[in-house]
C-alpha cells in the first residue's frame, strides 16, 4: 500500500470521526468531473476501519473507553456483551487523544518520488473501506480474512452458563444493518455471526421470483449480542475487547499468537446520509485513506 507524501497527513483524520468542516479537501483530479453515484432514499455510508493495537500499548483501554460514550448503548447489552468479552461505545469528534496517538504513529519509509510506503504487518489502521448500506437491508464486515478450520466458541448467557460450539471452515464477521432515521440520525446494528460449513443450494426470493443460492453457508448469529447505536453524521460505533480477555470479544477481536497479529479495535462511521447536505459534495464520496482492498 503507498501513500502520497503530499495527501499521507489525512490518514489518521480520513479514516473516522472529524465532520466535514475538519477535514481536508482531496487532491482535484479529472475524476471530479465525473458524475457523482445518487444514493437511493433510504441508504447511507458506512466508513470501517480496524484499527490494530500493539501489545507494547498496554495501557490504550483504559485511556480511550473512558472516552467514549458507553452509555449509548442499552445497560442490558452491555452487560451482556462485557460477559462475553465485547465493549462498545459511541465516539464523536474530535478522536480521542489514545487513538490519534496510535494513528499519529503509523509507520512509513520513503521509497523514492515522494512516495510513502507502510510496510506489510506494521500497519496501524488496515482494512479500511466504505460500505453502501440499505435501510434493512444485512451488509457483512469480516473480522478475520482468512477461513477457520475449526473454531471453538463459547456463549455467556445472562443466568451465567457457559454454552460451547465448535465449527468448521468458520469465519467470524458483523452482520451491520442501518435504519435511517427522519432526525438525520441512523440506527446501526452489529450482530457477531460466525459462518461455517461449505455452500449449499437453497431458494430465495428475488424481484417477485423464486432464485438458486448456491454460495450461502450456515450462519450462527448471535442476536443476544446485538449492538444498537444511534449515531449522528461523523460519529462512529467503536467494537474491541474487555480488559479480561474472554468469550467470542477476544474470538473476534483478541490477539493471535499463531499470526502475530495483535488485538483489533473496529470503528464503523456514518460518513453519508440522505438527510445531511454537508455529505452530500462529491468530495465526500472519495476515499480519504489509500487501502489495499
Amino acid at each position: 500500500m503507498t501513500i502520497d507524501r503530499r495527501t499521507w497527513p489525512l490518514w489518521s483524520v480520513g479514516i473516522l470521526l472529524a465532520g466535514c468542516a475538519q477535514w481536508s479537501a482531496p487532491v482535484a483530479t479529472e475524476l471530479a468531473t465525473l458524475p457523482v453515484p445518487q444514493l437511493t432514499p433510504d441508504s447511507v455510508v458506512l466508513e470501517v476501519s480496524f484499527i490494530r493495537i500493539p501489545e507494547e500499548q498496554t495501557d490504550f483501554e483504559q485511556r480511550f473507553w473512558p472516552e467514549a460514550d458507553e452509555s449509548a448503548i442499552n445497560p442490558a447489552t452491555r452487560r451482556c456483551l462485557a460477559a462475553n468479552g465485547f465493549r462498545t461505545g459511541v465516539v464523536s469528534s474530535p478522536p480521542p487523544p489514545a487513538l490519534q496517538e496510535l494513528l499519529d504513529r503509523q509507520p512509513t519509509s520513503d521509497v523514492g518520488g515522494g512516495v510513502m510506503s507502510v510496510a506489510g504487518g506494521t500497519e496501524i489502521a488496515v482494512r479500511t473501506h466504505r460500505l453502501r448500506s440499505r435501510a434493512g437491508h444485512p451488509g457483512k464486515i469480516a473480522v478475520r480474512t482468512d477461513t477457520v478450520p475449526r473454531l471453538a466458541a463459547l456463549l455467556h448467557d445472562p443466568d451465567g452458563r457457559v454454552h460451547g460450539e465448535t465449527f468448521e471452515q468458520a469465519q467470524c464477521y458483523l452482520s451491520v444493518t442501518t435504519y435511517p432515521e427522519s432526525s438525520g440520525q441512523t440506527r446501526v446494528e452489529l450482530v457477531p455471526t460466525i459462518e461455517h460449513g461449505y455452500p449449499r443450494s437453497r431458494f430465495k426470493g428475488q424481484q417477485g421470483a423464486w432464485i438458486v443460492d448456491n454460495m450461502s453457508r450456515p450462519a450462527r448469529t448471535y442476536d443476544a449480542l446485538k449492538v444498537d447505536a444511534a449515531l449522528a453524521p461523523g460519529q462512529c460505533v467503536a467494537v474491541g475487547v474487555t480488559d479480561v480477555r474472554r468469550g467470542l470479544g477476544n474470538l473476534f477481536f483478541g490477539s493471535d499468537a499463531d499470526e502475530k497479529e495483535p488485538r483489533l479495535l473496529l470503528l464503523v462511521r456514518l460518513a453519508q446520509t440522505q438527510r445531511d447536505e454537508r455529505f452530500m459534495d462529491a468530495e465526500d464520496l472519495t476515499p480519504l485513506v489509500t487501502t489495499t482492498e
